[in-house]
């Protein structure tokens, strides 16, 4: 999984290299046009096109049947039959072609999320830091925060939801990338913080290491399964992108498929995919 997760970084970093040097939406509009791209050839290969061309052939012949018999009431309900029939056999051959889409899609989200679902902090911004403790953890003592120079605590530790987690809020003098630790019964637990505009995958939160712990961020080792720890947050906040037409700031997951859609419908005519 990891080796997939990297490969796939690796070729979102290719396409987005170009626009390295400009605002994050352009370079975000390039990975959307290239998935686009990439779902309409899958879709096209992995889905039986005569059989879809087909169905809807037969759609559009029912519909005319309407029409041409609208004053035939029993001929009118039994190409209604045929249009309901043929809609559901569009519908599976439509998703046997979707399934392999839909995966891929998952799997470059989490790449996707480690570039652009996040708005790195600025120098002198508060932000929040917060540690869960694993639920099979058999002691929960208070971590001791280990900052790098450059951080500073403004907080002491904050217990909260039942003592389950703790929480500091931080503040970095000057943008980089910062390492902050959390000693537990002599076993240190580190996650890097970005401070000031990045090119570089960064994620907001680490996870014991199972299945999910790539998806959720492929950009640093996750936390040993035997840590007293289940996950360390930073209070990143999501990114948003603006609308050119009504203005609205709109959350990246949600721009995402919006952009992805148009760009593979322009695809779609192109290359002729039903």
């Amino acid at each position: 999984m990891l080796t997939v997760l990297h490969f796939i970084g690796s070729f979102l970093d290719i396409v987005t290299l170009p626009f390295q040097n400009y605002e994050p939406f352009w370079g975000f509009a390039a990975i959307c046009l290239v998935m686009g791209t990439i779902v309409v050839i899958i879709f096209k290969y992995a889905s039986n096109q005569k059989k879809i061309k087909a169905i809807k052939s037969q759609i559009k012949l029912h519909f005319l049947e309407i029409r041409i018999y609208k004053d035939d009431f029993r001929e009118i309900l039994k190409a209604q039959k045929e249009i309901l029939k043929n809609n559901f056999r569009y519908i599976a051959y439509n998703t046997q072609g979707a399934v392999p889409v839909i995966l891929l899609f998952l799997i470059t989200l989490s790449q996707i999320n480690l570039r652009y679902g996040y708005t790195p902090i600025m120098p002198d911004e508060p932000f929040d830091v917060k540690v869960t403790y694993a639920k099979d953890a058999d002691r929960r003592p208070e971590p001791e925060l280990i900052l790098p120079d450059g951080l500073e605590a403004l907080t002491p530790a904050l217990h909260l939801g039942d003592e389950d987690e703790v929480s500091w809020q931080l503040r970095a003098n000057r943008a980089g990338k910062f390492k902050v630790g959390f000693k537990l019964c002599d076993q240190i637990y580190t996650k890097e913080i970005v401070i000031g505009k990045s090119t570089a995958p960064f994620g907001s939160q680490l996870v014991r290491e199972g299945f999910w712990a790539p998806l959720v961020n492929a950009a640093e080792p996750a936390l040993p399964k035997n840590a007293r720890l289940h996950s360390i947050d930073i209070g990143y906040r999501p990114r948003y992108f603006k609308c050119i037409f009504f203005g609205w700031n709109i959350h990246w997951m949600l721009m995402l498929p919006i952009l992805a859609i148009s760009f593979g419908l322009l695809v779609r005519k192109i290359l002729k995919v039903d």
